[in-house]
């Protein structure tokens, strides 16, 4: 029991008292007369209170539903300084900006009717007899996003350029349909991987000759609607790769071109292959190749560029190339004296010994030969003294080193045979031309 004297007037204010604690008063008067009046009945019980605390800054979190705007916003309650908390003040900030203020019972509200386009913090304030507590700190950000409307089904087409691409086409949604911010579509496809796109968009780097089908989606920041049907099917295409043109010769002065189908069609059928032989006009083959006879004619050279057309045009051309043989009327093989070998390792009769010039003339272009040198010194029919001779008697290889003929069927210059037998015969041999005149030392 606390009391209180000496109070004039008829009310007093009761400093320090608890909290929370109930009290009664009662009250007794006093003037100059020796004793005080009786004491008065007790009052009804009061409580003193203040304002509640300030309350910790609340939680936020999305509530994930298709159309987005909402929000669960949760708080502690806080001390109540003697009161029970009669009620909250929930302020919304929409973008930084302080929207309204909503009253709450209980320690948490879903807010509903938020633009899934913005974001939202929230601080809230408790209230009891006493007043309202300080205002809390503010809540993390929340987005109330959604998911976006499905667009509509894309259309596709090659458009005017066929080769490694495809136009697709579809209907947007309405912005408010997105649900959320950063408005966006995608574009994927069999083989092609989801990217960002608008309408109509050109997607690049397909394969001519695969079908595709494509679908579209709209997103937002956070999250994508379902990915839509899929559209037509369309089938890049481009010109036919190049054919192939091999050579043959039919006889010496003959030959034939060989034209096979590309390796590519390049997306569709190859409808007709053309060729042209030595830059002249443009022939037609048909549309697996053929072959294209040349000549006769020896000693004549022939190309052929050959292309394959479908419906996009036609491609790449093949070429290939060759020449026909010499005329074998025109061809010769004659052996002469050439420079002293005298000096030479291998000569035995002094200044008769020669190196063996050799001319050959007219024969197949690129063509390797052997050849070996023979005497009628020993035999009167020929025995060979190239690569070596021993004891008149041929031992080892047979044939000297591989010569070859340049690009016009010719070889000349010095061979590596020397002779110096003086009244026989000497002459060379060969196993792919035949053999030479038969020179008198």
């Amino acid at each position: 029991m606390i009391q209180k004297s000496c109070v004039t007037g008829t009310s007093t204010v009761w400093d320090g008292l608890a909290n929370g604690t109930a009290y009664t008063v009662v009250v007794q008067a006093v003037n100059a007369a020796p004793d005080p009046s009786d004491w008065s009945d007790a009052s009804a019980p009061e409580v003193p209170a203040a304002p509640p605390a300030q309350p910790a800054a609340p939680s936020a979190q999305r509530v994930d539903n298709a159309l987005g705007g909402q929000i669960t916003v949760s708080w502690t309650e806080p001390a109540n300084n003697g009161d029970a908390v009669a009620r909250y003040h929930l302020d919304v900030f929409e973008n930084g900006a302080k929207k309204e203020t909503q009253p709450v019972t209980g320690t948490s509200r879903v807010v509903s009717g938020l633009s899934p386009e913005a974001s939202y913090t929230f601080a809230v304030a408790a209230e009891n007899k006493a007043g309202t507590s300080p205002v809390s700190d503010r809540s993390p950000e929340q987005v109330p996003y959604g998911q976006p409307t499905v667009p509509g089904t894309p259309t596709a087409e090659l458009g005017s350029t066929t080769s490694g691409q495809a136009v697709v086409r579809w209907s947007g949604i309405a912005s408010d349909d997105f649900r959320g911010p950063a408005h966006r579509y995608e574009v994927q496809g069999n083989g092609v991987a989801a990217r960002t796109a608008s309408s109509p968009y050109t997607v690049t780097g397909l394969s001519n000759g695969t079908e595709y089908r494509f679908q579209v989606r709209a997103c937002n920041q956070y999250t994508c609607s379902a990915w839509t049907a899929s559209s037509n099917a369309v089938t890049p295409y481009t010109t036919p790769g190049a054919p192939g043109v091999s050579w043959a010769l039919r006889s010496s002065s003959e030959g034939r071109f060989t034209v096979s189908p590309p390796g590519s069609n390049g997306g569709r059928a190859v409808q007709s292959m053309r060729y042209r032989v030595n830059g002249g006009g443009w022939q037609n083959l048909g549309a697996s190749g053929g072959t294209v006879d040349v000549g006769p004619a020896h000693s004549t050279s022939y190309s052929l560029e050959a292309q394959a057309c479908n419906v996009a045009g036609c491609g790449a051309s093949g070429t290939g190339s060759g020449r026909t043989n010499p005329n074998p009327a025109n061809r010769s093989f004659t052996i002469s004296k050439g420079a002293d070998a005298s000096g030479s390792s291998g000569c035995r009769q002094g200044a008769a010994c020669r190196w063996i010039n050799m001319s050959i003339t007219g024969w197949e272009p690129n063509t390797a030969f052997t050849m070996r040198c023979l005497s009628t010194e020993h035999n009167s029919a020929g025995q060979v003294y190239f690569p070596r001779w021993e004891q008149g008697q041929w031992w080892g290889q047979a044939w000297g080193v591989p010569l070859r003929t340049d690009a016009n069927g010719n070889w000349s210059g010095q061979s590596d045979c020397m002779h110096g037998y003086t009244g026989e015969y000497t002459w060379v041999e060969t196993q792919q031309l035949g053999e030479s005149n038969h020179l008198l030392w």
